[in-house]
């Protein structure tokens, strides 16, 4: 027999046996225990090594906001060109204590605005009134606009606390400071 024809015949049984689905977990370990040791071995390995600090710095932290100032009379002026004060765990925990206590805030209000939104597309819809049905419809558009502001908000806060915890990563924080 031809070479080529065995080869063919091997092919396609294998490819067979890959295709029909398996029988056992037992089977599925082994196929894929095969496929593994018939497929080439990756030959680049992608790390952050090499690229800039500021490609470095994530999208959730770009968008922080920064922590809230105070701007009280009897606090001194920092200086120009100061060294930049090191934060300690209270400063650490309060920060992402307050920053989730504001995506709470933020989700309850997108919750209560949704419970709004219901009741106005029920009250809408079963109002005899039409000159009502229209007043409550734009209320209902109102909230609708409204909810949406909140769940950007949201998503804000969600990218805040995650800005904060890569930010207390970069900066040698322990990982307890911050959960």
């Amino acid at each position: 027999m031809n070479p080529l024809w065995q080869s063919t015949i091997v092919i396609t049984a294998v490819l067979s046996w890959l295709a029909v689905p398996p029988k056992s977990l037992a089977e599925a370990s082994a196929r894929e225990a095969f496929r593994r040791s018939t497929a080439p071995k990756t030959k680049v390995v992608l790390t952050n090594a090499g690229l800039p600090q500021s490609a470095l710095v994530s999208g959730a932290a770009a968008v922080t906001p920064p922590p809230a100032e105070t701007t009280d009379a009897s606090a001194p002026a920092k200086p120009a060109g100061a060294v930049p004060e090191k934060h300690d765990e209270t400063w650490w925990r309060k920060r992402m204590s307050s920053a989730r206590e504001q995506l709470k805030n933020d989700q309850q209000a997108a919750e209560d605005l949704q419970t709004r939104i219901n009741a106005l597309q029920r009250d809408s819809v079963n109002r005899d009134n039409p000159q009502q049905a229209a007043k409550l419809r734009e209320e209902l558009q109102k909230a609708i606009t409204t909810l949406d502001a909140t769940k950007a908000r949201i998503e804000i806060d969600q990218k805040a606390i995650v800005g904060i915890q890569d930010e207390a990563r970069r900066a040698d924080v322990p990982a307890g400071w911050v959960r």
